[in-house]
């Protein structure tokens, strides 16, 4: 499969909804829709300028490498885009409120030592990009490593789980 302008526009369209997405689950508002919009774009922007190709290849059950259909490649690229659109989105909204001083309104829902798994596991699977398999999939390990960077978790937020001893934040 060739890189086009396609796939990155499906992966900008798709990092922008990410981002927004990760926004309502964080419920940061911090910089606004604008500012969300422009962090997804350029999330989804750098995944498929740089990821396109690696996304691209499957493989079947016979262990044969193709390249996939219309349909796998607009899903395998739009949750490429919202993926990195999201973790963009995330990481931003932690640095404003860490070296700008914005108002955390993300209260923190993982302990030391969840945070502490989720970096060795995070490292472990960034690893794979330079040895066993050497695969871009490896790239995955970026989440776990966010997560922990960030103390938040989205899906513990949705589930209600909370291994932090931190109180969260009073609302004002």
């Amino acid at each position: 499969m060739t890189w086009t302008v396609t796939n990155l526009l499906i992966e900008i369209g798709a990092g922008i909804v990410g981002a927004h997405v990760a926004a309502v689950a964080a419920s940061d508002y911090s910089f606004g829709r604008l500012g969300h919009s422009v962090v997804g774009a350029i999330g989804g922007g750098f995944s498929g300028y740089f990821l396109q190709l690696s996304i691209a290849l499957t493989a079947n059950t016979n262990g044969v490498f193709h390249g996939p259909r219309p349909f796998e490649q607009v899903v395998a690229h739009g949750l490429a885009g919202a993926t990195a659109g999201g973790i963009a989105m995330l990481i931003v909204g932690f640095l404003l409120v860490t070296k700008i001083g914005y108002p955390r309104t993300v209260a923190l829902n993982m302990g030391r030592i969840d945070r502490a798994l989720r970096v060795i596991a995070g490292v472990a699977v960034l690893s794979l990009i330079f040895v066993g398999p050497q695969s871009w999939w490896g790239l995955l390990g970026l989440v776990p490593l966010g997560t922990a960077l960030i103390g938040w978790c989205p899906p513990y937020a949705m589930m209600g789980i909370n291994t932090c001893r931190v109180p969260p934040p009073k609302k004002a």
